[in-house]
Order: structure tokens, then C-alpha cells, then sequence
């Protein structure tokens, strides 16, 4: 299915595009629809394009040789997924794209997708400004990892994901939290409960969270004076 009218428009990557080239970019690009738990691509498949998540959240894990999982991100409405890629000339992908919700989505070919990066200069320059961003997000995952005390961990990683979410809703499983920052499922579910009963956090429902007091969280991570 081809992409909706006016699915890039707030898409800050796609922003120094002019309408013309928009319209045409999505007239090439693919509409897909997956569920939740489904997944977008798998680790050491081929690069099939540009992903553009529309509605929704993915995760970015990979696996080392045990199959042990490494979530590296997670995403939501209007964030891509693989320009990287179009920048080092990977062929396949190096970790998996996995839906934490229902998902809709828009693929742009690779081939098209490099059409528009030789003949764009501003699109380069977003490229890069992205994936600055993305590394700048993946150092303060480590500076989280480097706290030595649990709960200013989960703390520090609340704040994070708070900061980076839509409508405030954090839509993250204990399992996923916990492998993010490196602690056991009965750690964060413990440390988790504590900050639920302080008032600090608040459960929405099944794997869905909510800050209702930043200044009371970021007492926790011991950085205040």
C-alpha cells in the first residue's frame, strides 16, 4: 500500500524537503501495519530502505551468541530507523526493529532513498544532525549504566524515557526496563513499586507508566546537592 498524503510532513528529517519532492517521495514509499510483538526486521537481515515510524513504538535490540538480548533504543511517532546505514553503506542490519505496540509504518526503498540523499544536501545535513542525536541519547544510556545504586538507575532511566516519550506515557515492560539498564526483573519491579507508592510514578494499565513528579525522581538519582 502506498504511504498517506502528508505522512512526512512532520517527520523533522524530511524538512528541508521541498512539497514536490515530498509528494513523490511518498507516492514510492510502502504503508505497513504490524502487530504488537511482531517485527519490522530481524538482525543480519538485507537493508530493505528507510523505516518511518508513524504510529506506535519499536524497540532496537541485538543478540550476541547465546541469544541473549541488548535493547539499544527505543522509538516512537516520527522517529526513523536505519539512516545510519545509508551513511556507513551497511547491507544488512546489525540489531532487530521489534513492535512494543501496534505499529504503523512507512518504508522508503533503499534505492530511493539514496537518490534523494545524492541529490539533497539539507537531507545529508539531517542524516547527521539524527544520528548525532542518537549517539548523544546512547552516551547518556551509558552514564545510566555507570550508576552503581539501583534505584537511581531505574530513576535516571524514568527520566530519560519521560523526556523522550509521547503524552507522557512510558510504554515499557519490567523485562525491557530492566534489560535497558542492566538489573535483575525483581530489582526493577521492586524499585518500581517504591517510586508507584511514593507517588512519584504511576501505572496507566499493563507495561505503561507515567511521571507525575520530576523533582521527586530526580531526588533519587542522588545528583541533586
Amino acid at each position: 500500500m502506498a504511504c498517506p498524503l502528508h505522512c512526512f510532513e512532520l517527520i523533522p528529517l524530511f524538512d528541508s524537503l521541498s512539497l514536490e519532492r515530498t509528494r513523490q517521495l511518498e507516492t514510492h514509499t510502502r504503508q505497513k501495519h504490524f502487530a504488537k510483538e511482531q517485527m519490522l526486521f530481524h538482525q543480519g537481515a538485507a537493508v530493505e530502505g528507510l523505516w518511518v515510524i508513524r504510529h506506535g513504538k519499536v524497540k532496537l535490540a541485538d543478540y550476541d551468541a547465546s541469544g541473549k538480548e541488548r535493547i539499544l533504543e527505543v522509538l516512537h511517532d516520527g522517529d526513523v530507523i536505519g539512516e545510519q546505514l545509508f551513511l556507513t553503506g551497511e547491507e544488512h542490519y546489525p540489531f532487530s526493529a521489534i513492535c512494543l505496540t501496534e505499529v504503523d509504518s512507512c518504508l522508503i526503498p533503499s534505492e530511493l532513498f539514496r537518490r534523494e540523499l545524492n541529490d539533497n544536501p539539507a537531507l545529508v545535513r539531517n542524516v547527521a544532525c539524527s544520528i548525532g542525536k542518537k549517539l548523544g541519547n546512547a552516551r547518556h544510556q551509558n552514564l545510566i549504566l555507570t550508576e552503581n545504586d539501583a534505584m537511581a538507575r531505574v530513576a535516571l532511566y524514568m527520566l530519560q524515557q519521560d523526556e523522550h516519550c509521547l503524552n507522557h506515557e512510558i510504554s515499557l515492560g519490567i523485562d525491557d526496563i530492566a534489560a535497558m539498564i542492566n538489573l535483575r526483573r525483581e530489582t526493577v519491579s521492586r524499585k518500581l513499586g517504591e517510586l508507584v507508592k511514593n507517588g512519584v510514578i504511576r501505572r496507566l494499565g499493563q507495561n505503561k507508566l507515567m511521571v507525575v513528579d520530576r523533582d521527586a525522581l530526580a531526588g533519587y538519582t542522588m545528583l541533586e546537592s
